[in-house]
């Protein structure tokens, strides 16, 4: 699988059991992280605030993750 794939699976499954997308921020970090990036360097590609990633969009999605993931 690849992160493409990874991301149409999220996002079809974050539709059926919570009726929403991933956001631009669930994105940036799921296909940073996917290529074993840091929080600082996901901040600095992608425009977003360390501070927001790391104790804001990180922790909430990672949870959601395991939520849907069953």
């Amino acid at each position: 699988m690849d992160i493409t794939q990874a991301l149409e699976v999220i996002d079809a499954e974050m539709s059926a059991q919570i009726d929403r997308s991933l956001s631009e921020a669930e994105i940036a970090l799921l296909v940073d992280a996917w290529d074993n990036q840091t929080y600082d360097q996901i901040a600095e590609a992608s425009g977003y605030s360390l501070n927001y990633l790391q104790r804001d969009v990180g922790p909430r999605f990672w949870k959601l993750l395991r939520a849907i993931n069953g």
